[in-house]
């Protein structure tokens, strides 16, 4: 691993009361907690535990694509976000891992001992932009509002 790689980890996995990511760790989505709805290549998810709704933009839903069916490394994550959208995996890894820690302390995925079935692949996703979790209010809310 690259000097480099090594100093997001370092930032990544600061002691902050957050989840630590490694690259060896494989996720998975937490389906018992969640529900989750592809609109126009955009995911929207929504945890049953917080009644928080949540969208990832298309980089994002790429990644939880590639969890969704859960046992994915985030190498292999990074790796295949990195040949659908046309960047490096060291471009790649560092945003990767943010998403995947903000995932698992929203309550949305979680590290597992599961191995993926099939190999992860990605279909050409168009340009790169760093993967992100955009969180809403409570989803009681937005229906009371009427919006």
């Amino acid at each position: 691993m690259s000097a480099e790689i090594d100093g997001w980890l370092a930032a990544i996995n600061a002691p902050t009361g957050i989840a630590r990511v490694n690259t060896d760790d494989r996720y998975v989505v937490r389906t018992d907690h969640t529900a989750a709805q592809d609109i126009d290549g955009e995911v929207v998810v929504i945890n049953f535990d917080t009644y928080h709704y949540y969208g990832l933009n298309r980089t994002g839903t790429a990644v939880w694509n590639l969890i969704a069916p859960g046992g994915r490394t985030v190498d292999e994550i990074a790796a295949a976000v990195a040949t659908a959208f046309g960047v490096t995996p060291k471009l790649a890894m560092p945003h990767v891992m943010s998403l995947l820690t903000r995932l698992v302390d929203e309550g949305l995925a979680e590290k597992t001992a599961k191995t993926a079935e099939s190999p992860a692949v990605l279909a050409p996703g168009g340009p790169y932009e760093v993967p992100s979790l955009e969180k809403h209010e409570k989803l009681d809310q937005l229906i009371l509002s009427g919006e």
